[in-house]
């Protein structure tokens, strides 16, 4: 009985490390450039002009991200909403 609880603790042990590990080795930068991205949406978003909403105007965003040395990714203009068809009830 002794050496299961010893087992079963070891285990726990073991895939509480691995799963620590691989959770600690993806907090370094976020995905698609990191600070140097960061650094040059703020600095456009603060030196563009303004649309009808008070948000930076989108073509002068990209235009400003381009100079900086940034291109949009594919499939950058289109707006991901729900999925095609019927939306379920909710309850």
């Amino acid at each position: 009985m002794k050496k299961s609880r010893m087992l079963m603790l070891a285990s726990l042990v073991a895939c509480s490390s691995a799963a620590w590990a691989a959770s600690a080795s993806n907090e370094g930068a976020p995905p698609g450039g990191g600070g140097a991205v960061d650094a040059a949406l703020k600095t456009c978003a603060s030196s563009v002009a303004r649309d009808s909403r008070g948000g930076p105007d989108q073509a002068a965003m990209t235009a400003c991200m381009m100079k900086a040395g940034f291109t949009k990714p594919e499939g950058g203009d289109k707006h991901r909403g729900p999925p095609p068809g019927d939306l379920p009830e909710r309850k």
